[in-house]
């Protein structure tokens, strides 16, 4: 049978299914990742975006994260175009690490790379970010992302609020009182709960 881009796209998806389900540290899925990548350039066979996609989630769930940032600056050396997946999968695989701050930067970092490309983030990125500013205490830079999606009219969700909530409490931010964040979010639809009333 013929071998082609598409055989190795469903190589990589088994394994990033097979990561992803496991969710445990797995050495060998670096070299399963290689191999995979080695017969495509012996083959002459051209990776693209999807097949970066599919590898940077399958180190992620191996928890391979070193893996999964160096193919991330393998696209960009490469010039293979990142798409709003590349940059979801590598952000939700940044955060395990002990060192809380460090985790943070790297999101901070992976978003701005992220809008240089000319990409827009969704909902879903932000959290992300907002999450990692808030567990280390980088509130200032939480509530500067957060303010960043409102002026590019993404709506937040209630997880986005709660963290603005909690950053701006703990700033003691006058201008950001709890009944004016209250009112924002109803004029956003979205009545405050008792996690964030308890907050």
């Amino acid at each position: 049978e013929t071998i082609d881009d598409n055989t190795f796209f469903w190589v990589l998806k088994a394994l990033r299914n097979h990561s992803q389900k496991n969710q445990s540290h797995h050495a060998s899925m670096v070299e399963k990742i290689d191999k995979c990548f080695d017969d495509a350039d012996a083959l002459q066979i051209q990776l693209g975006t999807g097949h970066y996609n599919l590898a940077i989630g399958a180190s992620i769930g191996a928890k391979e994260f070193l893996k999964a940032k160096m193919l991330l600056k393998d696209m960009h050396r490469k010039n293979i175009k990142r798409n709003q997946k590349t940059y979801l999968e590598y952000l939700q695989g940044c955060g395990k690490s002990k060192d809380k701050v460090k985790v943070c930067l790297e999101a901070e970092n992976c978003l701005r790379r992220m809008i240089e490309d000319g990409l827009t983030p969704r909902t879903k990125h932000y959290d992300l970010v907002l999450e990692k500013c808030w567990r280390a205490g980088r509130l200032g830079n939480l509530a500067t992302w957060f303010n960043a999606m409102r002026d590019r009219g993404i709506r937040p969700t209630r997880n986005s609020w709660f963290y603005f909530l909690i950053a701006s409490v703990m700033r003691k931010n006058d201008s950001e009182t709890v009944e004016n964040i209250f009112l924002q979010m109803k004029n956003d639809n979205i009545e405050p709960d008792i996690k964030m009333q308890n907050a």
